[in-house]
């Protein structure tokens, strides 16, 4: 697999539509309210948010063709909503069914479902299969699509109590949890080491812990209007995910990081996305092996970056070494 490009733990960005509200304090400084072709689309917390804007059906296509290279050319393309949220209450229903539809006739695109409406996704699925959809249908009833990692994004303790154990009970094969941006320390341990991995009678992985972490700062702000990050929480954090055998990726660690010692500091590199400036535990860039379709026949017998390592419930977890 090819890594994603620098900074970013995801290959391409890919929208069926643009706009969300903003319910987290992680929301209040949005990266995307600061790009003005998408701006008008997100409004206030308290605002009006029911506007939302349509991509162009033209962009379908380019799915398609991504589609057709991740399978001739056996590698992985990871598709990313970074300006939406897949199951935000108040994005009408067809747009929802638009984004199932692509989802199910790309199979050889690695689908990263980014919410913060985790608690809702559900009702929407539940919905889009009251107005015919069958993909949706089998996913509630075990069968979720094998592409598609489902993530929730926290950026507090509270949202991580509160979001975490609804995502752990979601019908998904893989997940993982976005903190970004990370605002405090937040205590993963006890839902990772005591997640078990369960598999449902046809073999297929529906209930189970995170298989995935992405953590990043808060940027695209003034330096001096970040709410910054510290390295003593991504310290925890990275000594969190190691214990319990789960890949960490670190995104970037935001335009303001505190370093021991409570000295604060600007990055050298905008938003902290260069990590060389950090030190070495802060430069942890782990990607899961995003294999689906698994075909047998395309594998590459002699690629040794992969190195399998065994969860302790017998789950196996395969992560991307950075080589040279």
């Amino acid at each position: 697999m090819k890594p994603p490009s620098k900074g970013f733990f995801y290959n391409r960005s890919w929208n069926q539509w643009v706009g969300c509200r903003r319910i987290a304090p992680g929301c209040e400084h949005c990266y995307a309210v600061g790009n003005p072709a998408v701006k008008r689309s997100f409004r206030q917390i308290d605002g009006n948010s029911s506007y939302r804007v349509r991509v162009s059906t033209q962009r379908d296509d380019l799915l398609a063709g991504w589609n057709r290279e991740a399978k001739r050319q056996n590698k992985t393309v990871t598709i990313y909503n970074s300006y939406s949220d897949v199951f935000d209450p108040e994005v009408p229903t067809d747009y929802f069914m638009a984004l199932l539809g692509n989802i199910e006739t790309t199979p050889y695109l690695t689908w990263l479902l980014g919410t913060k409406w985790i608690h809702k996704a559900n009702e929407r699925l539940t919905l889009a299969t009251d107005h015919g959809s069958r993909f949706a249908a089998r996913w509630l009833s075990g069968e979720p699509p094998e592409n598609v990692w489902v993530g929730t994004s926290c950026s507090t303790q509270i949202e991580v109590d509160r979001y975490l154990h609804v995502l752990r009970g979601f019908p998904a094969f893989n997940k993982y949890i976005e903190l970004m941006p990370l605002l405090e320390q937040i205590d993963l341990d006890l839902f990772f080491l005591a997640s078990p991995w369960c598999r449902s009678a046809n073999n297929k992985t529906v209930v189970g812990g995170v298989n995935w972490v992405v953590l990043g700062g808060e940027s695209g702000l003034p330096h001096y209007r970040v709410r910054p990050c510290s390295l003593d929480w991504v310290l925890k954090i990275r000594n969190a995910c190691k214990a319990a055998m789960v890949p960490l990726f670190i995104n970037n660690l935001g335009g303001s990081v505190i370093w021991p010692g409570g000295i604060k500091r600007k990055p050298l590199c905008p938003g902290g996305r260069d990590l060389d400036e950090f030190p070495s535990f802060a430069r942890t860039r782990e990607l899961p092996s995003f294999v689906y379709p698994r075909d047998p026949s395309l594998r590459n017998p002699t690629d040794k970056r992969w190195v399998s390592v065994k969860h302790d419930g017998g789950r196996l977890i395969e992560v991307l070494r950075k080589t040279k």
